[in-house]
C-alpha cells in the first residue's frame, strides 16, 4: 500500500475550539485554525479522529469522574452520609441512631 502524499496536520478551531487533524493545504487555504504542536496522524498514517468540545463531554465527564480531552482529572461531589438519607423503600433501620 503507498504511503500518503497528503501531510496532516492538528490545528484547533478557533471558533469551537474542537481539535482536527486536517491537510496542511486544507489549514493553509481556509483559514479560522490555530496549529496544534501535536500528533495528527497514528501510526499507521491515517488522521486521528477528532476531539470535540462540547459542553455536553465536559458534562458527562465531570458526572463520570472521567479525564478530560485535556488530561484533567474532574470530580463528582460527595454523597450525603448514609444516615442523613430518609429510607424511601418502607424498610425500618436495624439501628437507632443515638444523639449527643
Amino acid at each position: 500500500m503507498p504511503a500518503s502524499t497528503t501531510e496532516y496536520i492538528r490545528v484547533r478551531q478557533v471558533e469551537t475550539g474542537h481539535e482536527l487533524s486536517v491537510p496542511r493545504s486544507h489549514a493553509e487555504t481556509t483559514g479560522g485554525y490555530e496549529v496544534l504542536d501535536e500528533l495528527a496522524v497514528d501510526s499507521a498514517g491515517r488522521p486521528l479522529p477528532p476531539k470535540y468540545r462540547t459542553g455536553l463531554a465536559e458534562t458527562v465527564a465531570r458526572a463520570t469522574g472521567k479525564r478530560t480531552g485535556r488530561g484533567q482529572r474532574t470530580t463528582t461531589p460527595a454523597a450525603p452520609a448514609a444516615d442523613s438519607q430518609p429510607l424511601t423503600d418502607g424498610q425500618q433501620a436495624d439501628t437507632t441512631k443515638e444523639t449527643a
